[in-house]
């Protein structure tokens, strides 16, 4: 049977033992698995979730947290059963790599978008004291007996955290690309130059 290109509309058979599908589940695929080393703990949204994306793609999962897979009709049984054995996986994986004091206001969620959405709403907003803590400790850290390198790693994960708070705007209606004053280019500018202060 030739493999499936396109993993919205798996061959017919078990899409689940397509490797192309992102229903595919590998026989290591395991429920109880753990696929980031930090576990979210509430103060760790922006590197929890930059971790978890990372992992989900790799395992070709991503698409059940970024609305690309959508969730199959009902009337489609194969596809059904397919869709729901991955999103339980991801559900799983999820619920795993979260602190239990979390995961209990989470227990029932079907979906694991559903998670990531309300984990996203929960923690990734525009978070006052933790912009002000990360604004205090990129400005007032210093190298001390620590090497350029361990001094560099420490900023550049202050700064990245930072930003991620304060991503640039993007346009939705079309215009951006017909612009000739360069906004887009002058507010990444204005970051960078900020960036170089610190």
């Amino acid at each position: 049977m030739a493999k499936s290109s396109n993993n919205s509309s798996p061959p017919l058979g078990n899409p689940s033992d397509d490797s192309l599908s992102y229903y595919y589940l590998d026989p290591s695929d395991n429920p109880g698995a753990l696929l980031v080393s930090e576990i979210f703990s509430g103060d760790n949204y922006v590197a929890w979730s930059r971790s978890i994306t990372i992992a989900l793609t790799v395992k070709n999962k991503v698409a059940f947290i970024d609305r690309s897979l959508p969730q199959p009709s009902p009337t489609n049984a194969r596809l059904k059963t397919a869709w729901l054995r991955a999103n339980n996986l991801v559900l799983s994986w999820l619920m795993n790599s979260i602190a239990k004091e979390i995961r209990g206001s989470l227990l029932y969620f079907n979906n694991a978008i559903d998670i990531w959405n309300e984990l996203k709403f929960r923690y990734l907003r525009n978070d006052g004291p933790r912009v002000f803590a990360l604004e205090k400790s990129s400005s007032s850290i210093s190298l001390g007996s620590n090497s350029i390198t361990v001094y560099f790693s420490v900023f550049k994960a202050l700064w990245d955290e930072y930003i991620s708070y304060h991503p640039l705007l993007t346009c939705n209606c079309g215009f951006m690309e017909k612009c000739t004053c360069a906004v887009l280019k002058n507010l990444v500018d204005q970051q960078q130059a900020e960036y170089l202060i610190r």
